[in-house]
């Protein structure tokens, strides 16, 4: 009797097993396809992630700012790259913010990049070997100067500035100055770009220098975008290489979780997906120097799971070093969107105060991965007058971090939740301090709260 009551236990048990797991695949999450495991996939060389978001010509009268797509744009990027590439000595020291203020003002080239990377891994995506560099410099803006033979860097979010010193040739010693120059006199005769300047004279003491704004910010569309949580179940599904032992259990807070006991991948009511995988090995490398080789890995699996949008920039890179645990980067990623906007091109990130892409990595392999990302499909066809950065600032005045400046400001459009298929966003100032990120209604003026 009791040897019966196993086997029916037993059989029961298989019997419910074989059910959950038909659940699983032909009601909530059917695995995918061999087409769809399959295929070609869009992966974007590491200096594509990389590149200038912006590129500020200061000229002895005025400023100006070049987008991608912008005449002048290309032909700045191609001029520094083809300055900066090839150097192997690369040999920077930390400077103050004087020193750069002098190179910076009055005759200079400024690139902006969407976040800070690490100064090492930028280089060689620019085919610099920059042997003997730290692998600890960061930045996020590069310069030259018609004043100096120096390549400059900096981290906005730090408040740190170094030069590379000497960065020409020994033959020419002062090629960099030189073809700066000359540069510039192209530009100001030849690519009208866009005005910029500082903020009003009242407010120019809360940011820092390097800040400009739009001088005529004008009328500014909304932005028409869908969520992709249509793709959802073969992102899921493409993260577990034997789908029949994937468990799927439904959280209190909402989520659907998923599971073979190594992997998991939890989706989120919002339609954010988030991947984790748990393993532990003994690491053989220096993390910081393998940056660059992690990087490519972590643009590789982006690319099988999940895709990458059309227009894409680095926010974020650092470096953890968990007490006990393995030391890791994250990266973070940043959607962007390109227009015409009365005969100007824009290049304009969609924000989000969630992480829209972002990866943890190691040496073996990615450990974390999240995405929430809205896919831009057309902008609206009745441009909004929008409010002034200094009206911006003044909104979120009274909120600022006292005793710190403001290290950037610049329009974006607000990832918003959305329920339908698709729907359009807005226009915001952001406006920023360090890490610390503000949002204004560009139409209303309004403070965008969580």
């Amino acid at each position: 009797m009791w040897e019966k009551l196993k086997s029916l236990t037993l059989l029961g048990l298989i019997l419910t097993s074989f059910y959950l797991t038909g659940e699983l695949w032909l009601v909530h999450y059917s695995p995918p396809t061999p087409g769809q495991q399959q295929g070609e996939y869009r992966e974007p060389h590491p200096l594509a992630i990389m590149m200038p978001t912006a590129i500020k010509i200061h000229f002895t009268t005025e400023s100006r700012a070049y987008s991608p797509g912008e005449t002048g744009f290309s032909e700045t990027w191609d001029f520094l790259r083809g300055m900066i590439s090839g150097g192997h000595m690369v040999s920077v020291r930390s400077i103050t913010e004087r020193d750069w203020l002098r190179a910076y003002a009055l005759g200079s080239i400024e690139l902006k990049l969407a976040g800070p990377v690490q100064m090492r891994m930028w280089l060689e995506a620019l085919s610099v070997q920059p042997s003997g560099l730290s692998t600890d410099h960061r930045m996020d803006r590069v310069m030259t100067s018609i004043h100096s033979n120096h390549v400059y860097f900096w981290d906005t979010e730090r408040g740190v500035f170094l030069a590379w010193e000497n960065a020409a040739r020994q033959d020419q010693p002062s090629r960099v100055r030189d073809l700066t120059s000359q540069h510039l006199l192209a530009a100001f005769t030849n690519w009208p770009g866009q005005e910029v300047r500082l903020l009003a004279p009242n407010l120019r003491a809360r940011a820092a220098a390097w800040v400009y704004v739009p001088a005529l910010p004008g009328l500014w569309p909304q932005l028409l975008a869908r969520h992709e949580r249509g793709q959802n179940n073969q992102l899921i599904a493409g993260f577990f290489p034997d789908w029949s032992l994937v468990r799927r259990v439904v959280q209190r807070d909402g989520r659907v979780a998923f599971t073979d006991g190594q992997r998991h991948a939890y989706l989120h009511p919002d339609g954010a997906v988030r991947y984790v995988a748990t393993s532990w090995f003994h690491p053989l490398h220096d993390i910081n120097a393998r940056a660059s080789l992690i990087l490519a890995s972590a643009l590789s699996f982006v690319a099988r799971h999940g895709g990458w949008p059309a227009e894409v920039r680095m926010s974020y890179m650092g470096v953890e070093h968990p007490p006990g645990g393995l030391a890791q980067i994250n990266f973070s990623f940043v959607p962007y969107v390109s227009f015409t906007l009365q005969g100007r091109s824009e290049f304009v990130p969609v924000v989000a105060r969630e992480r829209q892409i972002s990866l943890t990595a190691n040496e073996r392999h990615v450990s974390d991965y999240e995405r929430l990302v809205y896919l831009p499909i057309d902008v609206g066809a009745s441009p909004t007058r929008i409010i002034t950065p200094e009206a911006a600032v003044r909104a979120v005045e009274q909120n600022l971090l006292p005793g710190s400046l403001i290290t950037d400001i610049y329009i974006g459009f607000y990832q918003r939740p959305i329920d339908a298929a698709a729907e359009f966003l807005f226009p915001v100032w952001v406006i920023k301090q360090g890490r610390q990120m503000f949002l204004v209604n560009a139409y209303t003026g309004e403070i965008v709260s969580r």
